[in-house]
């Protein structure tokens, strides 16, 4: 039987929860200054941000230090178990832009 919790390493847990609030207050803060901007200029912002601050590397990392806790296995037809249970997650595609409905 599979244990409910995991073991991540303090200071993975730290360094990620660091990124995290930098991309989250970050984002809020450019979500607040919009309204001051000139139009294009929040995009450009938005832009500026997700590039020079690392955004996708610091996301990438997140994504490492919590998949790094479970086990890396392969089970029945190759997969291991975060492949098996992020299979279905939504993601961006040019075909589908829009973001899944919320169930009520």
């Amino acid at each position: 039987m599979a244990s409910d919790f995991v073991n991540i390493r303090r200071a993975h847990v730290l360094s990620a929860l660091r990124d995290l609030e930098c991309i989250v207050v970050s984002l809020d803060h450019l979500g607040s200054s919009h309204v001051d901007m000139p139009n294009g200029e929040s995009e450009r912002a938005v832009d500026d941000f997700i590039n020079r601050w690392n955004v996708f590397k610091k996301l990438n990392h997140l994504r490492l230090a919590l998949g790094d806790a479970y086990c890396t296995s392969y089970g029945r037809g190759g997969e291991d178990f975060l492949e098996r249970h992020l299979e279905k997650v939504p993601k961006w595609t040019m075909k589908h832009r829009d973001p899944p409905r919320r169930a009520k």
